[in-house]
């Protein structure tokens, strides 16, 4: 397990996170990488301020987050735990048998975080991927209190890439079918 951290690190550091737009805190942009057999990640790139607002806008009862330094412990783990409430993943194997497929919702475990004003870095194992990923349905509403937010999402396996646009049109919501399985069955009219 930490190899795999430490191959986290090292793409962080080399730069191969690609950067969201920085100076719009109305944009945020989320990956879920393949990295390897057994390795998944989900990274979010985000100015801070549009995540900090949709934090506070969650926890409005919250007196104590109103007096957490940025900085703090406690802030950190709190922006930790809206990012991992807002992560709603369901994965489906591939199986020659349909009806023993069924979704398997995935969470997020252990990650590294850099905040900064002007582009805050969030990356976390995702845990409970299947191993033959055939569709995966996504509802990413991070920051959705913003009714101009955009949130791009990025499937990545390898040198492959897919684009999503989250938004309020489509409920931050979608769906990829065959994306990280390497043959798309044909199905049966």
């Amino acid at each position: 397990m930490f190899k795999y951290f430490k191959i986290i690190t090292l793409l962080f550091s080399l730069g191969f996170v690609n950067h969201s737009f920085a100076h719009d805190s109305n944009i945020a942009t989320f990956h879920i990488r393949h990295m390897a057999d057994d390795l998944w990640v989900y990274e979010l790139m985000t100015p801070l301020h549009g995540l900090d607002t949709s934090l506070r806008a969650a926890m409005k009862g919250d007196t104590d987050l109103a007096n957490l330094s940025k900085e703090s412990t406690e802030y950190k783990q709190k922006l930790i735990s809206h990012i991992k409430s807002d992560f709603d993943v369901r994965a489906i194997e591939y199986s020659e048998d349909k009806g023993a497929t069924k979704p398997v919702k995935l969470s997020l475990g252990k990650g590294r975080i850099k905040l900064n004003g002007h582009q805050s870095v969030f990356i976390f194992e995702i845990k409970g991927m299947p191993k033959d990923v055939m569709q995966l349905d996504f509802r990413l509403a991070s920051m959705s209190n913003n009714d101009s937010q955009n949130n791009l999402l990025r499937l990545i396996d390898g040198q492959k890439t897919k684009k999503y646009l989250l938004n309020q049109n489509n409920d931050f919501s979608g769906q990829s079918i065959g994306f990280f399985h390497s043959v798309i069955p044909k199905t049966s009219s």
